[in-house]
């Protein structure tokens, strides 16, 4: 609506309503846990999301440029077994959610403490530092609200 330069406050009031409403609902029903709601409140959780899409950002569109540009076959997709332990303080979402958002890299299925992970390349996948991330996920909630 901003970008059309056409606003209109009904929508956007309604929308505001309608958001408070399903949020409302949702507290009431027990869909949010006690123990996770305020995760996405902390600032943590933004910010080494907003790192991984900063850091991929340019190798996203390098990727994107081969794809369509070139005729060769540069790509050799390949299946990697990440091991995963157990100790660590975060959910196993949040780091699928970071290799899912690593240029190249897509977590197909998590079993039996085992991540099954596609690369477009090897190259991709030696980009990928998995220590790294699990550090920075160990202190996604950094206000220690939950």
């Amino acid at each position: 609506m901003f970008a059309a330069n056409d606003v209109s406050w009904f929508y956007l009031i309604f929308g505001v309503f309608a958001s408070g409403l399903v949020s409302f609902a949702s507290f009431y029903l027990k869909l949010i846990k006690k123990d996770n709601e305020l995760l996405y409140l902390s600032l943590g959780f933004y910010r080494h999301f907003y790192k991984i899409f900063v850091a991929n950002f340019f190798s996203s569109i390098k990727i994107i440029i081969k794809l369509a540009f070139t005729n060769k076959n540069w790509s050799h997709p390949l299946l990697y077994k990440i091991q995963f332990d157990e100790k660590n303080k975060f959910n196993v979402g949040l780091l699928m959610a970071s290799l899912n958002m690593t240029s190249g890299l897509f977590c197909v299925n998590f079993k039996d403490n085992e991540f099954l992970v596609h690369a477009l390349d090897e190259e991709c996948f030696a980009r990928f530092n998995l220590q790294k991330i699990c550090n920075s996920l160990n202190h996604v909630n950094d206000d220690t609200l939950v």
